[in-house]
């Protein structure tokens, strides 16, 4: 009876799927970042448009809602559009990651935009 040694075979297996295994690891960890980011981006954007359509009737309401968004997010891009009865805004922010830095990309690009209305003193807000 002849034994077979599969030690050789067990190390080249655990050799070639190394790579592929932290692949998935850091793309894993890479959007779980993403997500985080993108819900802190969506929470603070939800509370401005509330405050800007609250507030709407008072001066300089914009540059208000600016920086109040600029005290809760940094690095992040706002746009704000402030009519009679509605509040608009835009924000966004990068997000770098493990996976950008490997292949040299700037990162990943977290979008929220967020309206609230004022109907009759009620205010909805909706996003998107």
């Amino acid at each position: 009876m002849i034994v077979l040694n599969n030690r050789g075979q067990s190390l080249v297996l655990f050799v070639l799927l190394l790579p592929l295994l932290l692949f998935v690891g850091i793309i894993v960890i890479d959007c779980g970042r993403v997500m985080v980011e993108k819900k802190e981006l969506d929470i603070v954007s939800e509370m401005v448009v509330r405050y800007g359509a609250s507030n709407i009737d008072s001066d300089n309401v914009e540059n208000k809602i600016v920086s109040l968004y600029d005290l809760n997010i940094d690095d992040g891009d706002i746009s704000v559009d402030v009519g009679d009865d509605y509040v608009s805004i835009v924000s966004s922010r990068y997000v770098e990651g493990i996976f950008t830095n490997i292949i040299d990309v700037q990162g990943f690009r977290v979008e929220s935009r967020y309206s609230a209305f004022i109907d009759n003193g009620d205010i909805s807000v909706e996003k998107g």
